[in-house]
């Protein structure tokens, strides 16, 4: 039985960039599942101690952020890689850098609106 595991397992994670594909799928599943229930925790608070749901958000961003850096660093096993494909990617090919700026000025509204509909509905009713 353990051999057949191993057998399925490895016909799944046959190269380094499927590992890292299911491993962000499972990520992003967790993430998007326990959003609301943390969200929902956090804003029930006495009205001293409720928060701008904007910096919320922004934190969100750059926890994604550095989780996302971490992984390609340990990915390409090196800093300066990393640093120099990230410049490649923002300062050299500009358009690709617009065609990205739309869809993310929209995803910060979408999670702005997750804490409004998350303060006025019940965690279990709202699905993202």
């Amino acid at each position: 039985m353990h051999q057949l595991g191993s057998h399925y397992l490895g016909r799944i994670f046959s190269t380094k960039e499927d590992i890292y594909k299911y491993v962000g799928i499972i990520l992003l599943t967790v993430q998007q599942a326990s959003m609301p229930l943390m969200v929902r925790s956090t804003r029930y608070r006495k009205e001293n101690d409720v928060f701008i749901t904007t910096v919320n958000v922004f934190i969100m961003e750059v926890v994604k952020l550095t989780v996302c850096s971490a992984i390609l660093i340990g990915k390409d096993k090196s800093i300066t890689k990393f640093i120099n494909s990230l410049k490649t990617a923002i300062f050299e090919d500009i358009g690709e850098t617009l065609k990205i700026c739309i869809p993310s000025i929209i995803y910060i509204l979408q999670n702005n609106l997750y804490y409004i509909a998350l303060t006025n509905l019940e965690a279990t009713t709202f699905c993202p």
